[in-house]
């Protein structure tokens, strides 16, 4: 038995395609599904996946790659100090 298509609309004048989302089975007009995104590296990928409106997630933020900032310059000709003479 498959999920009640309550989503889809059927009009024969205009017919349009339907599909079913891939996460919770209904069935919805195929402009309505959307392609689910994650975040990989600096980019985000499609997993494939047709999902509908009430099933569609933001992608995740903390699956994304920190951009550090470069090291500072060293300093040139850097003196430390003789820490066992000063502590004696």
């Amino acid at each position: 038995m498959r999920p009640q298509a309550k989503y889809v609309r059927v009009d024969a004048s205009n017919p349009q395609a339907a599909g079913q989302c891939d996460r919770c089975g209904f069935w919805w007009q195929l402009h309505r599904l959307q392609w689910q995104m994650e975040w990989a590296g600096m980019q985000l990928y499609n997993t494939r996946k047709l999902v509908c409106p009430k099933c569609l997630d933001v992608p995740f933020e903390q699956l994304r790659t920190i951009i550090l900032p470069p090291d500072p310059l060293p300093v040139e000709d850097a003196r430390v100090p003789n820490f066992v003479v000063e502590e004696s």
